[in-house]
């Protein structure tokens, strides 16, 4: 791929198109893609069509199709953990169905109380508590869709080890009439356990009997074993494959919390989101396919123009929490710098990605973007049917579109210090609306866009082995500090600060 990068063709390319783009404003209307519920404008990149035809070729060089066709038969592989990746193969598979039937069956006998060894009274609030790939897809989905919400539950998440965020989640909430929802794909996140034994504790001062506190405990994972072992029942444990990523988990059993919100009818929609995505990457040809076109002008900014900044702006407050679970997708999946095969590459690789939904963004570091010096990459994702107030509406998409241009356009003056550099490119990504469709629609393009980047810098995008590192260290410290007497433990810690490892 690195070869195939410094084709001298596409430097060529590169620099006609930074030097010429402004000119170029006619060309708008054919750098226009729309799939099912979504619509994209790469206009306001470095590119044109016969750029963009020399890119493709890269992606019919490394054979994309032969690895997409590889991704949904359950045939692609993570070598570094030796696994077949199952996340899109399941999700399209009877297996996928099977899923969905026990989180209906589990559904169910929450809203009516039939579960085995369950509280006798009516559930009104639901805790929800994960890290990572088990909390930032499920939490952006059910805080995307809250106006779809049945309003049978109260549903809060928690991430945080520290325990305050518990205490503030269950504070005013009437615990017998709350269910607390452990999400870890191991069951031994140390984040999960710290909170799981927490709340144990504060059943237990209130009902006494341990019987009665696991009434209230739930889990989802892949390991159903550990979970019992911890104190979950076996009936109230939803099962997902270990072969599902968690940071592209989000249409496993994870999404359970997304059907406690919106209920059976509204996540069929969003199912049927997902997958109507999944058929146009899969099936369509690649100069029209979505995800593809992302993915080749990420590439592009980034390997080319050296644009190592990615900022993503949703102007529309329910997609706020799209901007972690993307930061999440990219910078957990494509921040590597080595090769499929282990071996040090020497280009760069995932972006830095930033974001704020809009028109915030505006006025907090959209000053830096316009006239600072660092050059930035952005996705300015809006709706067209943004909500029923139309003044907020037409304000919100009115902006999105005044800072794509100026992000890109600029504007001249004969002072610098009003000068607008431009030369920021950025995609717009329309939603017809922000419903359960839609939104299936636009976390399948994502998924699949971070797919073919790591496909095309030819690395693992489904490891993440610096996570791991860092929780094995952190294991080390922690067994220090807590084999010290109270008394000392300040001197530790200390110590532990000049400790490399």
């Amino acid at each position: 791929m690195d070869d195939k990068l410094l084709d001298k063709n596409l430097i060529i390319s590169a620099v006609d198109n930074k030097l010429n783009h402004k000119n170029r404003k006619s060309q708008k209307d054919n750098l226009i893609y729309k799939n099912d519920h979504i619509t994209i404008d790469v206009s306001r990149n470095f590119i044109d069509k016969q750029t963009l035809s020399r890119l493709f070729k890269l992606l019919k060089d490394i054979e994309i199709k032969k690895e997409i066709t590889k991704l949904f038969s359950n045939k692609f592989k993570s070598k570094s953990e030796n696994k077949y990746v199952s996340h899109i193969f399941l999700r399209n598979s009877q297996q996928g169905e099977k899923t969905i039937n026990d989180m209906y069956n589990m559904y169910d006998s929450i809203r009516k109380n039939s579960l085995k060894n369950f509280t006798t009274r009516k559930i009104k609030n639901i805790i929800h508590i994960g890290i990572g790939g088990s909390n930032l897809g499920p939490k952006f989905v059910c805080n995307a869709l809250k106006d779809y919400s049945t309003k049978d539950f109260n549903i809060n998440f928690v991430s945080s080890s520290d325990t305050k965020e518990l205490d503030d989640a269950i504070k005013n909430l009437d615990l017998e009439e709350t269910i607390f929802i452990f999400s870890s794909k191991s069951f031994v996140t140390k984040e999960i356990l710290i909170n799981l034994d927490y709340i144990k504790k504060i059943l237990k001062s209130k009902f006494a009997s341990s019987e009665i506190v696991s009434r209230h405990l739930f889990a989802i994972t892949s390991d159903k074993s550990t979970a019992i072992k911890k104190g979950i029942d076996a009936n109230k444990i939803l099962i997902f494959s270990k072969n599902i990523p968690g940071r592209f988990s989000v249409t496993s059993a994870l999404s359970f919390i997304i059907l406690l919100q919106i209920g059976k009818a509204n996540f069929k929609k969003f199912y049927k989101g997902i997958i109507k995505m999944d058929n146009h990457f899969k099936r369509t040809k690649i100069s029209n396919n979505i995800p593809m076109i992302l993915a080749i002008i990420s590439i592009w900014n980034i390997n080319f123009f050296s644009i190592r900044n990615f900022c993503v702006c949703p102007y529309n407050y329910r997609l706020k929490d799209a901007i972690e679970y993307i930061q999440q997708i990219e910078m957990e999946s494509n921040g590597k710098s080595s090769d499929i095969y282990s071996n040090e590459i020497n280009i760069d690789t995932s972006p830095i990605v930033f974001g704020q939904a809009g028109t915030d963004c505006q006025h907090s570091f959209f000053q830096m973007i316009h006239q600072g010096s660092q050059d930035i990459a952005l996705d300015f994702v809006g709706v067209i049917d943004s909500n029923d107030n139309k003044v907020s509406s037409n304000f919100l998409i009115s902006n999105l579109i005044a800072q794509a241009n100026l992000c890109f356009y600029g504007k001249g003056s004969q002072k610098n210090n009003k000068k607008i550099r431009g030369n920021n490119p950025s995609n717009i990504i329309l939603m017809n609306s922000v419903d359960p469709h839609s939104v299936g629609n636009l976390i399948s393009m994502y998924e699949h866009k971070i797919f073919v980047e790591g496909i095309l810098w030819n690395i693992n995008s489904f490891d993440q082995w610096g996570v791991e590192e860092g929780k094995l260290l952190a294991s080390k410290f922690i067994n220090k500090i807590n084999q010290s007497n109270r008394k000392d433990t300040d001197k530790i810690i200390l110590q532990l600060l000049k400790t490399k490892f």
